[in-house]
C-alpha cells in the first residue's frame, strides 16, 4: 500500500469536514446572500463533480424494498409501528433512536403480531441501517419516519397519515416549515453524494420550501392532512420532487459558474433541460 492510498481516509474525511464547516456558513449566510448566489459560489468553491440525483436513492429504495419483503415487519400495522416509534422518540430529548433500543422495539411488534421464532436480530440491525440515511448511526424523527413506512403493513393512504401524524411533532394537526424540512432531510442526505456535502443545508432547506409552498394550497403558512393527500392525489411523491429540486437547482448554480469562468463542476442537466442541451463533459451521467 502506497502513502497516498495509506492517507486518503484522512484526506477525504477532512475534505468531508471542510464541507460540512463550509455548508453550515453558506447556509447561515441566507440574510445576506441569495440562494442561488450561495450554490453557485459553492459548487464553484469545491469542483463538485456530476452525479444522478435520482439514481443514488433509486437504489437504496430498491434494497429497502428486498429487505422487507422478507422482514415480517409486513405484518406489523404502520400506525401501530410508528406510534412505538413515537414513545421512544419521546424519551430522547432529539427525537433520536438507537440501534439497540430499536431492535427491541421491533422485536416486540414481531412477538405481538407473529412470533417469537421469527426475530432475527441481524435482519433488524439490516432494517436500521437501511433507514439510516446519514450512517450516524441513530435515526431521526425524519429518517423513521420516512423509511420505516416501506416495512410495515398499511395502504398508502394509512401510511402517510401515520407519516404526518409523526412529522406534526407539536400536534396542532398540521405540518410546518420546520417539520417538512425534518421530511426531507433524509432524502435529501441520501440523494447528495459526499463530495457535495457542502450543499446539504442549503438543499434540504429549499427543497422543504418549495414542497411546503406545493402542498400548502390555501397559503395560510401550514399544511393539514387535507392538503397533503389533494398533494399526493396529483401523483406527486416526495422523491420525484426532491429530486427535480435538486436537479434543477444544482444545474443552474453550475451553468452560472461555467458563465463566469468556475471551477471544473460538472453535472447532468435537469430532465427539463437535459432534452436540448449537450452533455458537460464525456463523463456527465446519462440525464434522467
Amino acid at each position: 500500500e502506497t502513502f497516498e492510498q495509506q492517507r486518503r481516509p484522512s484526506v477525504v474525511l477532512a475534505m468531508g469536514n471542510a464541507q460540512v464547516a463550509a455548508g453550515n456558513c453558506f447556509y447561515h449566510a441566507g440574510s445576506c446572500l441569495a440562494f442561488e448566489k450561495r450554490t453557485e459560489y459553492a459548487v464553484s468553491m469545491f469542483d463538485i463533480e456530476c452525479w444522478d440525483v435520482k439514481k443514488r436513492i433509486i437504489s437504496q429504495i430498491k434494497a429497502q424494498r428486498a429487505l422487507a419483503e422478507k422482514m415480517p415487519l409486513k405484518n406489523v400495522p404502520i400506525k401501530e409501528a410508528l406510534a412505538k416509534m413515537q414513545e421512544m422518540a419521546k424519551k430522547e430529548p432529539n427525537s433520536h433512536i438507537m440501534k439497540p433500543d430499536f431492535r427491541v422495539a421491533m422485536a416486540d411488534l414481531i412477538r405481538h403480531h407473529v412470533n417469537a421464532s421469527a426475530i432475527n436480530n441481524d435482519d433488524l440491525d439490516a432494517t436500521f441501517d437501511a433507514v439510516d440515511y446519514d450512517s450516524s448511526g441513530a435515526l431521526s424523527r425524519g429518517e423513521w419516519s420516512v423509511g420505516l413506512c416501506i416495512f410495515f403493513k398499511g395502504t398508502v393512504e394509512e401510511k402517510d397519515r401515520a407519516c404526518f401524524e409523526v412529522l406534526d411533532a407539536d400536534g396542532n394537526a398540521s405540518v410546518d416549515k420546520a417539520e417538512m424540512a425534518e421530511y426531507v432531510r433524509p432524502i435529501v442526505n441520501a440523494m447528495v453524494p459526499p463530495d457535495a456535502a457542502v450543499l446539504k443545508p442549503m438543499l434540504c432547506d429549499h427543497v422543504a420550501q418549495t414542497i411546503f409552498d406545493k402542498m400548502d394550497y390555501d397559503d395560510d403558512h401550514k399544511v393539514t392532512i387535507e392538503e397533503w393527500n389533494r398533494w399526493r392525489s396529483n401523483r406527486n411523491n416526495v422523491v420525484d420532487q426532491t429530486a427535480d429540486v435538486i436537479s434543477t437547482t444544482v444545474y443552474a448554480a453550475w451553468s452560472k459558474s461555467k458563465s463566469r469562468g468556475g471551477g471544473g463542476l460538472t453535472l447532468t442537466p435537469p430532465p427539463t433541460q437535459a432534452r436540448d442541451a449537450a452533455p458537460a463533459t464525456a463523463k456527465a451521467a446519462p440525464a434522467h
